[in-house]
């Protein structure tokens, strides 16, 4: 009986010493990995912080561009400020010239085109009307035989068959 007190006083001994011997490694461990996570999220928290303060650093400077090129936030004259009241003013005062300029070019151009036409008129003749051939040209030395009703030149050919010369100059025989 003794010795299985003393086996099993060995065992407890054993059973509690390695019990304590990984507890401590676990929880080591346990806590390894919460100062990492917590180091994670400080870092993830300070890029979102600085990211942040970047946006809002590139509006600050964004509007001070802004307000000293002197425009609006669509990229059109703030007409607040005077230089660009004087801008604009000279801008549509040069418009104002360069259409009245085209006007008086247009006008003059139309009334020289008027006085060209009535010179042409008055110098020129109306030019004939191009003399127009009804009747073909016998080109073919055959004999002419008359017309057809329909105003036609009948030629007769050399073994007797009889034609006329179509619209595009091709014989076309007739039937007798």
């Amino acid at each position: 009986m003794k010795r299985i007190l003393m086996f099993t006083a060995i065992l407890l001994v054993m059973a509690v010493s390695s019990f304590a011997q990984r507890k401590p490694s676990e929880k080591a461990q346990k806590q390894a990995e919460k100062r990492i996570e917590k180091r994670e999220k400080d870092l993830a928290k300070d890029r979102k912080e600085a990211v942040k303060e970047q946006r809002k650093a590139d509006r600050e400077i964004a509007k001070e561009v802004r307000k000293s090129s002197g425009f609006n936030k669509d990229g059109s004259p703030d007409m607040r400020l005077a230089e660009n009241k004087r801008k604009a003013a000279e801008a549509a005062r040069k418009e104002r010239e360069r259409l009245a300029k085209e006007q008086e070019r247009l006008a003059k151009e139309r009334e020289r085109e008027r006085e060209r036409a009535a010179h042409a008129s008055v110098q020129r003749p109306a030019p004939p009307h191009p003399r127009i051939n009804p009747q073909p040209v016998n080109r073919t030395g055959d004999r002419i035989v008359g017309t057809d009703p329909k105003g036609r030149t009948i030629y007769e050919g050399p073994r007797g068959g009889r034609y006329y010369i179509n619209s595009n100059g091709n014989k076309e025989y007739i039937k007798h």
